[in-house]
């Protein structure tokens, strides 16, 4: 089996992580209300929604980054290495049947129906069962149909090939060094978008490249060894109150502050959209471990937002289908409310069914989905006392 090794005889053993992480609802309501607004973003039926998607993405990419970052820092400190081909292999069995499913059934309706053309369909389902559709999609005039979505898989896909070996890299480094390494690489990442963008905001790698949309995984990665170090000031800053809501206000303003999908100003809001999610994040765990769910996390608990969170990954898969086989029908596309309606509504049929018929039974069987919820540390009591 396949592993990075961070433990040595010359090396001090790695201390235990502060927090471990166990099941936490408010991240899964956090993750259905993503899902949500990227597709209520492509019904195309609430104007000055531009936003929403892409943010919703954002927010995506940041939790992965973290609920990831903490898996593999655990795996870490409890066995002093990364088991690779395990790693890779419940990704794989957490995310492949499903897209898998997905574009089985997309050719076939394209094949059956007619309603587009066959060939970019095969091509646009072959780049998404590779996980390499973000840089396919730079070589596409326009947005593939039922496809297009799947470039941010390809894009999360890829971060999970490398983001491993880095952590390894880190575990190398003392305990006062891993935090600002992981800071200076989030620095950078920033760095090399923006100067991206200023040299020019309409291209197209700006959107889909992996080395431009990796900011928010990191973001969360950067945050899970944050709450690993124990740091005061950063942990005083999260768990107050008014950064819960501070973070979710500029969060709500990041999904209507553009109409337009390109530009500097909206690539400035979608870092404003990963900052926010990532303060947010760190909010809602801290605050559920040092004292029971903040207003916000109890909120983001509620059991529809958390059975929403469940299905979000079929229901990020299989939006396209339903609102483009809707819109192929011409069925109340005179009424945008019952538009939207008709559009999610059966969309969530189709999640709802693949999560229970695909996702399920292929998912792991090992530790609960890890959409977290954190305990401190072996006394339990809060960092700093």
């Amino acid at each position: 089996m396949a592993v990075i090794q961070v433990a040595d005889p010359l090396v001090p053993v790695e201390q235990p992580p502060r927090y471990r992480f166990r099941h936490l609802r408010a991240l899964d309501g956090f993750r259905g209300i993503a899902a949500l607004l990227v597709a209520c973003y492509h019904t195309k039926t609430i104007p000055h929604f531009t936003g929403a998607g892409q943010a919703g993405i954002e927010m995506f990419l940041v939790l992965s980054g973290f609920l990831i970052t903490s898996i593999l820092r655990r795996e870490q400190t409890e066995t002093g290495a990364i088991r690779l081909r395990r790693f890779y292999a419940r990704r794989m069995r957490r995310l492949f049947p499903a897209l898998l499913a997905y574009s089985l059934v997309a050719i076939g309706v394209a094949e059956v129906t007619g309603w587009w053309d066959r060939n970019p369909i095969f091509l646009n389902a072959a780049a998404s069962l590779t996980y390499t559709s973000n840089w396919a999609q730079l070589q596409f005039s326009s947005i593939p149909i039922l496809f297009g979505h799947t470039w941010s898989l390809a894009v999360e896909e890829q971060y999970y090939l490398t983001w491993p070996l880095v952590l390894g890299g880190l575990a190398l480094l003392p305990d006062r060094r891993r935090w600002p390494a992981g800071v200076a690489l989030l620095a950078a990442a920033l760095m090399w978008r923006g100067l991206t963008i200023a040299d020019d905001p309409t291209l197209r790698r700006i959107r889909n490249g992996t080395d431009m949309r990796a900011l928010g995984l990191l973001a969360g990665g950067v945050l899970a060894l944050t709450l690993e170090q124990g740091r005061r000031r950063v942990e005083g800053f999260l768990r107050a109150p008014a950064t819960g809501l501070g973070a979710g206000v500029a969060l709500v303003l990041s999904w209507f502050a553009v109409g337009e999908y390109t530009g500097r100003m909206f690539m400035t809001w979608m870092v404003v959209a990963i900052g926010a999610s990532t303060v947010f994040i760190g909010h809602c765990a801290l605050t559920d471990v040092l004292g029971g769910p903040s207003p916000l996390g109890r909120v983001l608990s509620r059991r529809p937002l958390v059975w929403l969170g469940a299905v979000s990954y079929s229901l990020y898969l299989w939006h396209p289908l339903a609102i483009a086989a809707i819109r192929q029908t011409d069925v109340a596309l005179g009424v945008r409310p019952l538009r939207m309606a008709l559009m999610l509504g059966v969309s969530l049929v189709l999640a709802v069914t693949s999560y229970h018929t695909v996702e399920r039974r292929f998912r792991a069987p090992a530790r609960p989905a890890p959409a977290t919820r954190a305990a401190a540390g072996p006394d339990r009591r809060p960092v700093g006392r």
